[in-house]
């Protein structure tokens, strides 16, 4: 038997001069979409929260195969349908298309509920199947998208903002400091003299020399213990949820579905984004070659320019223009 995997991936942003538009974002709660939301938790789907600035608040759900039985996705698949019936009798406007033709399923719904100056709350759903492996009806394949999006506009937002970051640090410091974790310094530099893209560690390759040049300092903290890992994260998540209320003039993004033990693909960004890049915390898994053993590392940067970091990070001490410094010691513990 076959599986649509779920995911709900909540993604709410904003930025303001005052803390009411960040506040409204993050208790705006759509009734018929947090039943859903529930309705899958109960069906043991993973449901995970993040905040991004551009487009308000989002609940994406995503499907994707894995090895289990349908039987659970075809009951969410029903109650997606049902929400969205439900939603679109008091919607501004609603297109709801479905072709299921030779086994194969393709589902389009677009719903909009509010269109207004003040705010905006639409739905889209996409799903499309792919060949069935065998002929049973309850071996259901396929890929598809609900995302649900509510914004607010006139949310004022403002780089380069003033908000403190000493006590921001001091924070992240307190919350990496504890039993069974090693935490080290670490520092990057590059100046437009240097093509950094030959030592960078995935994403960011460019041969603009105006991207080049980096300043940062960074902590990075490893444990062996994912669920100790996962306390940490929590820990800043709340930590900077604190930090943000005191200073809503600045731009932010909270991935709270970012934690250790959630694939890649779904949790692959950063867990923490202050002013544009200028301040970030990312997640990162690796296996020790010699033992086997897997490790969990939280790195936290301070940057000014490109947001790059070198290849052999885990040992890191400096970086400058091409010129590595390592630790001596394993960063095992």
């Amino acid at each position: 038997m076959k599986k649509t995997m779920i995911t709900l991936w909540v993604m709410i942003g904003c930025l303001a001069m005052n803390a009411q538009p960040t506040a409204e974002l993050r208790s705006h709660r759509n009734p018929a979409v947090e039943g859903l939301m529930e309705y899958a938790r109960s069906l043991d789907y993973y449901v995970g929260y993040a905040y991004d600035e551009y487009s308000g608040q989002n609940i994406l759900l995503s499907l994707y195969p894995s090895n289990d039985n349908a039987e659970k996705t075809h009951l969410l698949l029903d109650s997606i349908r049902h929400t969205c019936e439900v939603l679109s009798v008091s919607a501004k406007e609603s297109n709801m298309w479905e072709l299921h033709q030779e086994g194969k399923d393709t589902i389009y719904y677009a719903i909009t509920l509010s269109n207004s100056q003040d705010a905006a709350e639409k739905i889209t759903f996409k799903y499309r199947s792919i060949a069935r492996e065998t002929t049973s009806p309850n071996d259901l394949i396929g890929f598809g998208d609900f995302v649900y999006n509510y914004h607010t506009a006139n949310i004022q937002r403002t780089r380069n903002a003033s908000y403190d970051l000493p006590a921001y640090w001091k924070t992240i410091k307190e919350v990496f400091s504890r039993d069974g974790v090693v935490v080290r310094a670490f520092t990057i530099s590059n100046d437009s003299t240097h093509n950094f893209s030959k030592d960078v560690y995935g994403g960011l390759v460019t041969n603009d020399p105006e991207r080049w040049s980096s300043e940062q300092t960074g902590l990075l903290c490893m444990t062996t213990s994912m669920e100790r890992a996962n306390n940490i994260v929590d820990d800043i998540i709340k930590a900077t949820w604190a930090h943000v209320d005191q200073h809503p003039h600045i731009w932010y993004g909270i991935s709270e579905s970012n934690r250790f033990g959630i694939p890649a693909y779904i949790a692959g960004h950063s867990l923490i984004t202050l002013d544009y890049n200028r301040f970030l915390i990312d997640l990162y898994e690796d296996t020790d070659q010699k033992s086997g053993t897997l490790r969990y590392y939280i790195m936290a940067r301070e940057i000014q320019g490109s947001p790059f970091f070198p290849k052999d990070w885990q040992t890191l001490k400096s970086y400058k223009n091409g010129k590595y410094e390592y630790y001596d010691t394993p960063d095992t513990k």
